[in-house]
């Protein structure tokens, strides 16, 4: 930080008195751009972007300005920074270097992703692989996009390198168990499901997923249990899914479903054996 406060200042120089007042308003920009947070660290950031004298310094800023508006929560404008970044080096402007560029195609890949941008979120998601990336979002990203595109089995290829790299075990079986429902494996999806389990409740009770999550889990879960026959199961988890507040219009559906289902296997039960059946009724 105190190289790059020291590089602007000496450049700065083309534009500005050196020193003074006017040092130190620059410096505590610098710093607000740096360190800061919210509307006025982007303030500060846009501009020194636009009075740096070299794509090597837009490029600094540029960089801490999509991190802000990421966290204020503007993804689109996020997006554009890190593609400005990319152009800096396509041009010859100014050359990041493999290791960065390759952060910066991995974050356009999952930007892009939560934007609904498939195929962007694929093409930098390729050119983060093709330069070593070895984050394990990245190929989780690849195995979702792909589960959107019905493409389970490469799908999951690249959830299997995730796991290997050590992605989150609540998403990573999540999306496998996605996969194996898309490949009407129901025990493999149940098998997955169940180690995500786990790791997704502690996560929700550390607060930091949001219950909603759980519910998401619930209802794929209810649906995975309704393939499996496992009836009684089915209905927990659904009727879980329902008091999450997550959204789950089938939700109601399929409990009526399962429950004919059942009340239709006992009463089967019940003429082999000539008891009237007393569930469901």
């Amino acid at each position: 930080m105190k190289k790059i406060m020291i590089i602007l200042v000496s450049a700065a120089g083309f534009l500005l008195p050196a020193g003074g007042v006017l040092a130190f308003l620059l410096n505590k920009k610098v710093a607000q751009c740096h360190k800061g947070s919210g509307p006025e660290a982007v303030e500060a950031c846009t501009l020194l972007i636009k009075y740096s004298p070299t794509p090597m310094l837009k490029a600094f800023f540029l960089g801490d300005r999509s991190a802000h508006y990421e966290k204020l929560g503007d993804k689109q404008a996020s997006l554009e920074d890190l593609k400005t970044l990319v152009s800096f080096d396509e041009s010859g402007g100014f050359k990041l270097g493999a290791p960065l560029l390759m952060k910066i195609y991995g974050k356009l890949a999952l930007v892009n992703g939560e934007l609904g941008k498939e195929a962007e979120a694929v093409k930098y998601a390729e050119e983060a692989i093709k330069l070593g990336s070895s984050d394990p979002s990245i190929y989780l990203s690849l195995g979702a996009l792909n589960i959107r595109e019905s493409r389970f089995n490469e799908s999951l290829a690249y959830l299997e390198r995730a796991e290997s790299l050590g992605a989150d075990p609540a998403d990573v079986n999540f999306y496998f168990a996605l996969a194996r429902m898309g490949l009407l494996d129901f025990d493999g999806a149940y098998e997955r499901m169940k180690k995500a389990e786990p790791a997704l409740n502690a996560q929700v009770l550390a607060g930091k997923r949001p219950q909603t999550e759980r519910g998401r889990f619930d209802k794929t879960m209810g649906f995975i249990c309704a393939e499996k026959k496992n009836y009684a199961e089915a209905e927990q988890y659904l009727l879980k899914a329902i008091s999450s507040g997550y959204p789950c219009p089938e939700c109601e559906p399929a409990l009526a479903q399962l429950r004919q289902a059942v009340k239709a296997e006992e009463e089967a039960a019940a003429k082999k054996t000539g008891k009237k059946s007393r569930l469901y009724r």
